[in-house]
């Protein structure tokens, strides 16, 4: 486990984001467990944005 320490909201999400996507890079056939509501919005977000973007 890691902890990550980030100074605003929009830096949890670009944080989880970009370890999801290591996650994925490393190990195409991961199974990602995640959480539902309104906490994950950042990090869905960041993630989408990436996806579109291609980065």
């Amino acid at each position: 486990m890691e902890i990550v320490i980030c100074p605003d909201i929009d830096a949890v999400g670009q944080a989880a984001a970009d370890s999801f996507e290591q996650t994925i890079q490393r190990k195409p056939t991961a199974v990602l467990g995640l959480a539902t509501g309104s906490s994950p919005l950042p990090s869905m977000t960041s993630w989408s944005a990436g996806a579109v973007t291609g980065s």
